[in-house]
């Protein structure tokens, strides 16, 4: 009998080595897409929850609150007669008061979104949303028609992911805001 030898030969090393190097950037490829895809997943999930958040804070808070509309710049009341309407680019001008005199606004303040409390001192601030987002394009507006009791409150703004990374190739993710509410 002979000496029986087992083991690979050359040619079946060399077909495992070439599946092997079909196979391997096929599933890393297909990793990178998955991977890629879950994060813009999240960037727009976490746009949309933050802005979410803050247009039913504001929705609630004006709807509860406010009874009239404070301009800051010609002090006084706005949108108390039929037929009126005023807009503020940037929501600077706006302080909303309650039935008691309490003021409270919201504004644009360094890409985010804050709530002031300013009847009380010191005055509360607190921002609506976290550093992974920022708020741009406040806008708030009331009008009220003629034939309507109550004015309409609009306000609108953007929020954008902020995308912490080198490359940023998964693109910018913003979302724009806007609704109506009836004052009080």
């Amino acid at each position: 009998m002979g000496i029986k030898q087992s083991g690979f030969t050359l040619v079946e090393v060399l077909m495992v080595l070439g599946v092997i190097a079909i196979v391997v950037p096929s599933i890393m490829s297909i990793s990178y897409v998955i991977l890629s895809e879950q994060l813009r997943i999240y960037r727009l999930t976490e746009t949309k929850r933050q802005g979410d958040y803050i247009i039913n804070v504001m929705k609630e808070k004006i709807t509860r609150d406010a009874d009239t509309l404070f301009d800051n710049n010609t002090g006084s009341n706005v949108c108390d007669d039929a037929g009126d309407s005023f807009s503020s680019p940037g929501g600077t001008t706006f302080d909303f008061i309650d039935a008691e005199g309490n003021t409270f606004s919201f504004r644009e303040v360094a890409n985010n979104m804050v709530i002031t409390d300013l009847t009380v001192l010191p005055t509360i601030t607190s921002n609506l949303n976290d550093a992974r987002v920022s708020i741009t394009g406040l806008t708030i507006e009331c009008s009220r028609k003629t034939g309507f009791t109550l004015p309409l409150v609009g306000f609108a703004f953007d929020v954008t992911f902020i995308d912490a990374t080198p490359t940023a190739r998964e693109g910018t993710i913003t979302l724009h805001y806007q609704t109506k509410v009836k004052l009080r």
